[in-house]
């Protein structure tokens, strides 16, 4: 259940980095501002994975 759950928390923290790039993107941003947003999506999926 454990794997199933950090699964699902890696999906999340995918679709809300690629949302945050896109919108971020649109608004002719640097690259390092998607960096950052990717850190924090794999970030989220980590803890959840964790927990």
């Amino acid at each position: 259940m454990e794997i199933v759950t950090g699964v699902i928390g890696f999906l999340l923290g995918c679709g809300f980095t690629l949302t945050v790039q896109k919108f971020r993107q649109g608004k002719n941003s640097s690259y390092s501002d998607q960096r950052s947003s990717r850190v924090g999506g794999d970030q989220a999926g980590r803890d959840i994975h964790k927990s």
